[in-house]
């Protein structure tokens, strides 16, 4: 084996967000899945450092995706992209914007790879791609694309994973991940919305208790793409081409499945049994959507309620992950419980 292959350059886009900050947490391990000699961070927001991230080899490259050439100059050398930039977008922001970031963008990624004789590609799509907006049980890699999509960013992620898996062959070799809910630390989504509620002394479980919806550890997620990274590297075959859920758990209703980690963050949960029908709340989701579309121009920030939130909470959606345990050996690298306790630890010590 040569340099490039025990130490590869990895080019990640989007690396100084959620994901690609765990992504860093693990390559920090004692025993990372490998480990790149240089770490190329291409983002449009500046890195928040942790201690942990200290001894890695990281190279920070301000840049969007919609640019064609910086991406190609800043991956110039690598190894091995993953390809985690995009705009999560529950209706507030214009839909080509939508489309130039993660379908014209997810374009320009591989070009660049092309460009660069990059030879593997790992992007990350969402499962939003295939939500059809209510109930769904054990969906799968084969489950179709939802007619019509929920909105804009599903069919977003869904055009740009068609993408990467048509760009598979000639030299580069592609696969997609489908995370299912992510949370963990640093998560500025599901936990901050839900720290809000219980700081507020008012937390509202919507919907039935008996809903389920799939939830994994960001940790997990980022093994999963170092995993799937490192077959394709050494040429395995079944993953070419191919499109992956990730799955740590079963099925559980968002609010039961949360409330522990907002709890062991220091928080309390007040009341403990207050839940309220999601059509009752649609009026402020709207409102909530509205006000994010109106402040646009002056602050752009994502509505705590929207019409989509409601639908998947209120919704039975849960996946299957069989493909990526059969064909890369995906095992989570965290229990569920070891994984509330991190990330509660993680926010008891950064702040929510």
């Amino acid at each position: 084996m040569n340099e490039s292959s025990d130490h590869p350059v990895l080019f990640i886009t989007g690396g100084a967000g959620f994901v690609g900050r765990a992504i860093l947490r693990e390559l920090s391990k004692d025993n990372p899945v490998f480990s790149p000699r240089e770490i190329r961070i291409f983002d449009r927001q500046p890195l928040r450092m942790e201690k942990v991230f200290s001894h890695l080899p990281i190279n920070v490259i301000e840049g969007d995706v919609r640019d064609a050439g910086s991406l190609v100059d800043a991956s110039s050398g690598a190894d091995i992209a993953l390809h985690l930039a995009a705009l999560i977008d529950w209706g507030t922001h214009p839909v080509k914007e939508v489309f130039d970031i993660n379908l014209e963008g997810t374009r320009n990624v591989i070009a660049a790879c092309r460009k660069n004789r990059i030879p593997t590609l790992v992007s990350t799509s969402s499962l939003d791609a295939i939500f059809p907006g209510h109930d769904l049980l054990d969906a799968d890699e084969t489950t179709p694309y939802p007619q019509p999509f929920t909105g804009p960013y599903a069919e977003s992620k869904a055009a740009a994973e068609q993408l990467v898996q048509a760009a598979n062959g000639d030299g580069l070799a592609t696969s997609v991940i489908r995370p299912s809910g992510i949370w963990g630390e640093a998560d500025p989504y599901h936990l901050a919305n839900l720290a809000g509620m219980a700081k507020s002394g008012l937390f509202v479980k919507i919907g039935s208790a008996k809903t389920r919806c799939m939830n994994i550890y960001v940790g997990n997620v980022a093994h999963g793409h170092l995993l799937l990274a490192k077959a394709l590297r050494e040429g395995n075959p079944a993953v070419r081409g191919q499109v992956y859920f990730l799955v740590d758990s079963p099925g559980a209703n968002f609010f039961d499945f949360l409330s522990p980690v907002i709890e062991e963050a220091g928080l309390r949960i007040q009341p403990r049994n207050l839940r309220i029908p999601g059509w009752a709340l649609v009026p402020f989701a709207l409102l909530a959507e509205g006000a994010a579309f109106l402040l646009r121009p002056i602050h752009r920030f994502h509505p705590p309620l929207s019409r989509f939130a409601l639908s998947y909470i209120c919704s039975d959606f849960t996946l299957k992950g069989d493909r990526a345990v059969r064909d890369f050996q995906f095992a989570p690298a965290y229990t569920v419980e070891e994984a509330k306790h991190r990330t509660g630890a993680w926010f008891r010590e950064n702040g929510i």
